[in-house]
């Protein structure tokens, strides 16, 4: 099984997001902690097919996850920060190591049509550039 790692404090944020990856049979692991980033890309048999990073967390921001576990890998990154110079600080720093990252806010999806709206085109800027397709 394939997984999507999100590297947030906010893990809300990405309740839509898990529902679609779950229709393709794809996993969603949020977390922050350290240890836990580094035993999903390090220790397990996870095949992480994607990364969300948020720069701006309690105890680590996100330049430490790129600078620790992301930067020498090839998994694609989104950089999913509001923090729009560290976010470009960021993907500045993967495009360096050559990870293939683009930056792309997350959306509330809030309870309204429009934030809806807006949610599914974030989504589906994560899911193209992670290369998860419609099925046929």
């Amino acid at each position: 099984m394939n997984f999507v790692l999100a590297i947030d404090d906010e893990p809300r944020r990405y309740w839509r997001l898990a529902r679609t990856l779950a229709k393709r049979d794809i996993g969603l692991v949020v977390t922050c902690r350290m240890e836990e980033v580094r035993f999903y890309l390090c220790e397990a048999n996870y095949q992480i097919c994607g990364v969300l990073l948020d720069h701006d967390m309690p105890f680590q921001d996100g330049a430490y996850f790129v600078d620790f576990w992301l930067r020498e890998r090839s998994i694609p990154v989104v950089v999913s920060s509001h923090n729009r110079p560290a976010a470009e600080r960021l993907r500045a720093t993967l495009e360096e190591w050559a990870v293939p990252v683009v930056c792309a806010p997350v959306v509330d999806p809030g309870h309204n049509e429009r934030g809806l709206e807006l949610y599914a085109r974030w989504e589906r800027k994560a899911l193209d550039h992670f290369r998860i397709w419609e099925e046929p």
